[in-house]
């Protein structure tokens, strides 16, 4: 995993509100104090995990149709976003600092 600080990228193309994304092998962080943030950085390192185990070619695919049923399910964007199976899991678990050691295959899918 390589830690980017892309604050200009941020800054023209990402929504304020994102702090962080995986894109498989790098996770881009907004602002440099943010790479030292372990729950932000652990969170993205379990996406990274899932796009090793999907690929990204399938990863992205399956995340934007899921966020796109779930926006139409709820019609509210945030909680579409909050309830794609990738974020559930990543957010379950991102304060946990052995997950990643634990962590079964495909653990988005599993409850």
């Amino acid at each position: 995993m390589r830690i980017v600080v892309a604050s200009r990228f941020f800054k023209t193309f990402i929504h304020p509100t994102y702090r962080a994304f995986a894109f498989y092998p790098w996770v881009f962080v907004r602002s440099a104090d943010l790479s030292s943030n372990s729950q932000i950085v652990r969170h993205e390192q379990i996406h990274l995990a899932q796009q090793r185990e999907l690929g990204i070619v399938l990863f992205y695919p399956i995340y934007v149709m899921e966020f796109l049923l779930r926006l139409i399910q709820t019609r509210r964007g945030y909680t579409a976003y909050r309830t794609i199976s990738f974020e559930r899991e990543a957010y379950g678990h991102d304060h946990e600092p052995d997950y990643l050691k634990e962590r079964k295959w495909c653990a988005m899918w599993r409850r």
